[in-house]
């Protein structure tokens, strides 16, 4: 155990996949939050995103507090936005995107653009369609993830076919009228597990649900500016990665491939996982009406459950402000993660191999730094900046 965190730290015997010729680490520099009972507490930190400079740090608490605020670096308060005042009837705010004139705040009904000293100056509703995720364009016209139906709907459980295609929308308004258009298309198959509880003969299918441990679905991102939308395409091999940009129109600003070194799933692992599902089923309200051996919860946990013979080569998609996306590998050692940073304004620059712990919740980031969040069990947060440090 000492030996691989000496390793990691040390750097030589850390091998980055082929993709990146050397691995950057991190030094902890920057921290806000953690003074319980005073401002400077936060809690349930959802969102981070940095002035390019480094010079302001916006942070969003959707529960709590339901405010975004803005500091330095160092942890001084600039500014603060509560739910009262000229945001009340906004909704909960979700995230922020900041411009060379203020920001905009994403709450959970509206859009606000500030200035740079917290007064609103506009607010846009969001458009009137079903979604999971938004994002506001230059014109005024909105990219959207689009919401799935019920998991016994996606999975076929009410005898009609499963659906795995979630579509990207561009929806924009012309003289009262809104205007549809799916962009692009998100494979989510492999992305939930689903164990019927009930014998099929009701009109009304009942089960567990929960996400498949080693999913490799499409993954997604919008870019920070707010000019287009992400596709991770990660179930084409073991290591293999496709990453493609699409615009309001629907064609590819930016197409990507990158290999990153294949990671097994170990056997002992899927073993593991097949047991702790079905202390889970068999432990659930549903399966106590009705139950079953631990034979017959063993089969249906096997066949459940998605157990390919390679990790997702990533598991996690994070576009930042310094115009990279970040990649959350698999490849991990004991505290360390492996992250691969790509140039999204030069695309046939090599990623760069950066090494953050594994608790660390990578938000955004800047040429120099790194910005994240910790947060204990009980949604206590910090907001911290590390320093990016190359390697050898």
């Amino acid at each position: 155990m000492k030996k691989l965190i000496a390793l990691a730290i040390a750097l030589p015997a850390w091998l980055p996949s082929a993709a990146a010729s050397q691995c950057w680490t991190t030094q902890p520099e920057f921290e806000i939050g953690n003074e319980p009972g005073t401002h400077a507490s936060l809690w349930f930190v959802s969102s981070v995103r940095v002035s390019g400079a480094d010079s302001r740090v916006f942070v969003t608490e959707s529960q709590g507090a339901r405010r975004v605020t803005v500091w330095t670096p160092p942890g001084v308060l600039l500014l603060e936005l509560g739910p009262g005042g000229e945001t009340e009837g906004l909704g909960t705010p979700r995230r922020v995107r900041v411009d060379s004139a203020g920001f905009w705040v994403w709450y959970g009904r509206h859009f606000g653009r500030f200035s740079e000293d917290g007064i609103l100056l506009e607010t846009l509703s969001h458009p009137p369609v079903e979604r999971e995720a938004i994002s506001l364009l230059a014109d005024r016209s909105f990219l959207v993830r689009g919401r799935l139906p019920p998991p016994t709907i996606r999975m076929g459980w009410t005898g009609e076919e499963p659906v795995w295609e979630r579509p990207l929308l561009h929806v924009s308004e012309t003289e009262g009228i809104w205007i549809t258009d799916t962009i692009a298309v998100l494979d989510t198959r492999h992305s939930i597990l689903g164990i019927r509880s009930d014998d099929g003969s009701g009109p009304f299918p009942t089960g567990y649900f929960s996400r498949q441990p080693f999913a490799d679905h499409d993954l997604m991102y919008f870019e920070p500016e707010g000019g287009g939308v992400g596709i991770v395409k990660r179930n084409l091999g073991p290591g293999e990665v496709d990453i493609r940009e699409v615009g309001a129109g629907g064609e590819t600003v930016l197409h990507r491939r990158i290999s990153l070194r294949p990671q097994s799933v170990e056997p002992g692992i899927v073993e593991e996982t097949v047991k702790r599902v079905m202390e889970t089923v068999l432990g659930s309200p549903a399966w106590k009406a009705r139950p079953v051996s631990e034979a017959t919860a063993r089969q249906l946990v096997e066949e459940a459950l998605y157990a390919p013979e390679y990790r997702p080569a990533v598991t996690q998609a994070v576009a930042t402000g310094s115009g990279d996306l970040w990649l959350r590998s698999s490849e991990m050692s004991d505290t360390l993660t492996a992250w691969y940073s790509v140039r999204r304004i030069d695309p046939e620059s090599a990623p760069r191999c950066v090494l953050l712990p594994n608790w660390f919740r990578l938000e955004d980031a800047t040429r120099s730094h790194v910005w994240g969040v910790w947060m204990n069990s009980r949604g206590a947060s910090q907001v911290l900046g590390r320093r990016l440090i190359p390697g050898p």
